[in-house]
């Protein structure tokens, strides 16, 4: 469900422009922005401190970070920013920013379904893209893969969007082995 938005969340080194809401967590809210410096479309994940009942949100939340920003792979969004929600004196929350995959979810394409070959092609970008992050050291382990969380872009790649966290379903995040 789309939302419509007019706020600009500003980090250390740059400013938001939140354009709609996209998606609504237990704990926090997903946005399509645009980078003002360079009108660069992306998504912003907020983490609402005042919706958190413990901590354990808050730490996945920041470990999400560390490992996207260590992760190259053109079928996984790229990290972009991350930082603190203030108002005042008072943290509010944290954002993490990501590149914007244009295009619709696996799930949204009942509308025409795809063939056989299409999925097939999809789902070997898919391994191919869950073979590099296990091959990072610690190990990333995307837990929730199914179609709400796979992109097909407009130029028909498959991306796996989404590695982290959603503290609705916090047992099915990312497992950050390893990482402090």
């Amino acid at each position: 469900m789309l939302h419509p938005a007019e706020e600009t969340l500003v980090a250390t080194k740059e400013a938001y422009e939140v354009l709609e809401q996209i998606g609504e967590g237990g704990f926090g809210v997903t946005h399509l922005a645009r980078r003002r410096s360079d009108g660069q479309r992306v998504v912003i994940k907020r983490l609402k401190m005042e919706k958190l009942d413990d901590w354990k949100t808050f730490e996945l939340f920041e470990r999400e970070a560390k490992v996207l920003e260590r992760l190259d792979h053109p079928n996984v969004p790229a990290f972009v920013d991350h930082f603190e929600l203030t108002e005042g004196e008072r943290l509010r929350g944290f954002a993490l920013v990501q590149t914007f995959v244009e295009g619709e979810t696996l799930s949204s394409l009942k509308a025409r379904p795809p063939g056989a070959a299409e999925l097939r092609r999809w789902f070997e970008r898919l391994l191919e893209v869950c073979q590099y992050l296990h091959s990072q050291s610690p190990v990333v382990i995307h837990r929730d893969i199914s179609p709400k969380n796979v992109m097909i872009r407009v130029d028909d790649e498959a991306v796996l969007i989404d590695l982290g966290v959603d503290p609705s379903r916090r047992r099915k995040s990312v497992n950050f082995q390893g990482v402090a």
